[in-house]
């Protein structure tokens, strides 16, 4: 049966309840709760330094839902993006969530030089976004036009790297007498076959994982003379003066494919140029009706740009042959 108290009655009630509590409550809690809110100020405090430091999408949520700094984790995160790819990541993750076009656009604009390959996943909700803006769509198509190119000229760095230089030039003036043939001739597929031969570098440095990786970063591949033993380098280093650092060396100097350093590079360099540049088009494809023209006009353009760069594209059969070496 509940009690019907008047609200002097309940005011009674509630004088009377917190009189009987106090006399039971430990003196030692009467400190801690005084001190709760300096203990409160200081914890927040090492988190908001902690996410300066690394910044996750996660720990913004839960700053966020503990105190309102909205404002100025957006300040740190545009203040260090330019500067840290991860926090640049992050950035993208939380403007998207919070919907700040502007902010989007201001990483998009200044912290390109940061990402990588494999970071397409990532930008693409962020572009995306922009582009379904009419004041943000203009740059939204810029961007992916200049993404396209660069995932352009870094195919092209791996197909160049892999070339022998020298005879590229004559290589691309025989193409305009390969197209000429019939194109299932046998003249033809001969024909072809000498093309890829005489064009590719030797199989000894495109083989060799830390030439490979150097080729990707822009360096030329060393000129081989003959190969060495790891035998004869290991003995080179252990007959010098100072033996004994050079202990083991033999392993550390073995270069295979099987090493995981030598593999991550390869594969941050070569693995995702295509899942990028189909990220770009999908993007493109994905464009909002009202944009279609201006697609057309970015494919187009990417196609030129493709067939000036990489004129054998035009050929199947020696992208075909290429594809077996």
């Amino acid at each position: 049966m509940a009690l019907d108290l008047e609200d002097e009655e309940l005011d009674d009630y509630y004088d009377i309840f917190e009189e009987t509590i106090t006399d039971f409550w430990p003196e030692h809690w009467l400190g801690v709760d005084e001190d709760f809110e300096a203990l409160k100020d200081i914890l927040l405090e090492a988190a908001r330094n902690f996410f300066e430091v690394h910044p996750t999408f996660h720990g913004y949520l839960t700053l966020c839902s503990l105190e309102p700094i909205r404002g100025d984790l957006h300040a740190v995160l545009l203040a260090n993006a330019p500067f840290s790819r991860a926090t640049a990541l992050c950035a993208i993750k939380v403007f998207h969530h919070s919907h700040s076009l502007e902010s989007l656009q201001t990483i998009l604009e200044t912290c390109t030089h940061l990402f990588e390959s494999h970071d397409t996943s990532s930008l693409r909700p962020a572009v995306d976004c922009l582009l379904k803006h009419p004041k943000t769509m203009q740059f939204g198509m810029e961007f992916i036009q200049k993404q396209l190119q660069d995932s352009l000229e870094a195919i092209k760095v791996g197909f160049y790297n892999t070339f022998k230089l020298d005879r590229v030039p004559d290589a691309m003036e025989s193409l305009a007498e390969i197209s000429s043939l019939a194109l299932k001739s046998a003249s033809r597929a001969e024909r072809v076959k000498a093309w890829v031969k005489d064009v590719l570098a030797p199989n000894i440095a495109s083989s060799d994982p830390l030439s490979l990786a150097a080729m990707m970063f822009g360096f030329p591949p060393p000129e081989v003379e003959e190969a060495i033993d790891d035998d004869e380098v290991a003995a080179h280093f252990l007959e010098t003066s100072c033996a004994t650092e050079f202990e083991g060396l033999k392993e550390t100097l073995t270069v295979t494919s099987s090493r995981p350093q030598l593999q991550d590079l390869c594969d941050l360099s070569r693995r995702y140029l295509v899942k990028r540049l189909a990220e770009l088009l999908s993007l493109v494809d994905d464009m909002p009706p009202n944009a279609r023209p201006l697609r057309h006009k970015i494919l187009s353009t990417f196609e030129r740009a493709i067939f000036r760069e990489l004129p054998w594209i035009q050929l199947p059969d020696i992208v075909s042959e290429l594809k077996t070496k």
